[in-house]
């Protein structure tokens, strides 16, 4: 998937008037910087609300529609809790946190922003759960 990326991306930002060092720079600072430091809340996000799938298993196993149903959206609340804060500081502290942990070389805070917003639309449930 990376090395398609690489291609497609630097592709895409060359296409856009961009030339190869700055092309490749910023899929650098997407890659290098905003893709690492976005996936750390995902990732806890994720690991809390899969804490429920054996309830929902459960659920599920038993034929319980108002169980798995509540068991499913107590899943997202619970991804939410700590994707929603973590995105909007992310967002509205791009550079500093850039800054931060890269000594100074804050470039690509707009892209971790960007990042940031598409981040928490991963948690948008995609289905209703079965009524």
């Amino acid at each position: 998937m990376a090395l398609i990326d690489s291609a497609l991306v630097v592709g895409l930002l060359k296409a856009s008037g961009f030339d190869d060092v700055t092309a490749t720079s910023l899929y650098g600072q997407l890659t290098g910087k905003a893709f690492v430091l976005i996936n750390v809340p995902l990732t806890i996000s994720v690991a809390i609300a899969q804490s429920i799938v054996p309830a929902i298993s459960e659920s599920y196993a038993i034929k319980s529609r108002i169980k798995l149903n509540h068991n499913i959206n107590m899943a997202y609340k619970m991804a939410m809790i700590l994707a929603l804060p973590s995105c909007a500081g992310l967002y509205t502290l791009a550079r500093p946190i850039l800054s931060l942990i890269f000594q100074g070389l804050d470039g690509g805070w707009q892209v971790l922003q960007i990042l940031s917003i598409s981040a928490f639309l991963l948690f948008y449930p995609k289905h209703q759960p079965a009524s």
